[in-house]
């Protein structure tokens, strides 16, 4: 889900805290939005980067640290 505001855009992933994708005026803002809205239309999982790392810091919510990036991961197909 995302969550825009006057100041920032919030990313939250299923069963996990709500999180800063991006300020408003970052240059990449946008692309951001992009990956995660595409990402939610096809149904495909996400992964978020952060400054320290991404499993630690998608506990807990953090406002003040935006998401370094954000990649779309695509799901193995079984092939039977």
């Amino acid at each position: 889900m995302l969550y825009p505001t006057e100041e920032k855009t919030f990313i939250q992933l299923e069963g996990q805290n709500w999180q800063v994708l991006g300020f408003v005026g970052d240059e990449d803002l946008p692309t951001k939005m992009a990956i995660a809205q595409r990402a939610k239309q096809q149904n495909q999982p996400v992964e978020l980067t952060f400054k320290n790392g991404h499993d630690k810091e998608c506990l807990s919510r953090n406002d003040t640290s935006a998401v370094l990036k954000i990649k779309a991961r695509k799901e193995k197909k079984n092939q039977n």
